[in-house]
């Protein structure tokens, strides 16, 4: 495995030396990394389902003629950040009349989707810097700024992961997944949109 330096600064001019896999590594190499490679497939399109289910209940919801006075949810912005299409969806759940009988069960799915989205991006927004076929351990190293922004504040952090625990994520993933479909098919038809448009 190849190690480059990263050199942090800090404003007081004191410095953090930090070594990452820039290169090499099983990401390089498959080798025996092979399954390791498969679950974090797996796990990033059962992640994309999500996300694209969240967008698709946003298209639907999201609009000026399901949010009239005294409502105020249609946001014209359409959010990009997951967090922010949860809170979204969150307003509409919560306060829309025609959703209230799906208000308690949506809130604890997306109270289990914020705690799954951290360890998602533990697995997509860090280097893989190796893997250990014995152990089945992945090696995960990531750099992050803090807030607040321009602070020149950042953090470091190394996580060993268990490849039985990304396919935890994946089943936990799928089943949230399911419970949303839960709710959204019910939303999809012409008695849910007639009942979108009346307050």
């Amino acid at each position: 495995m190849t190690e480059r330096l990263v050199i942090a600064m800090h404003t007081d001019g004191t410095r953090d030396d930090y070594t990452f896999a820039l290169t090499g590594g099983p990401i390089e190499d498959l080798g025996e990394g092979i399954k390791a490679f498969t679950a974090l497939g797996h796990a990033a399109v059962a992640w994309s389902r999500i996300e694209k289910h969240l967008e698709i209940l946003i298209v639907h919801l999201n609009k000026p003629i399901h949010s009239a006075k005294p409502l105020n949810l249609f946001d014209p912005n359409h959010p990009w950040p997951f967090i922010d299409k949860l809170e979204l969806l969150k307003d509409y759940f919560n306060k829309h009349p025609a959703l209230s009988q799906h208000k308690e069960e949506f809130r604890k799915i997306t109270s289990e989707l914020k705690l799954a989205w951290r360890d998602r991006n533990a697995f997509m927004h860090s280097i893989l810097e190796d893997y250990d076929a014995d152990s089945e351990m992945l090696h995960f190293k990531t750099i992050e700024p803090k807030a607040p922004k321009g602070s020149n504040l950042f953090r470091v952090e190394a996580r060993d992961v268990p490849y039985e625990y990304v396919l935890y994520f994946i089943t936990r993933a799928i089943k949230l997944n399911t419970r949303l479909a839960g709710i959204s098919e019910t939303l999809f038809t012409p008695d849910a949109l007639a009942r979108l448009k009346t307050l």
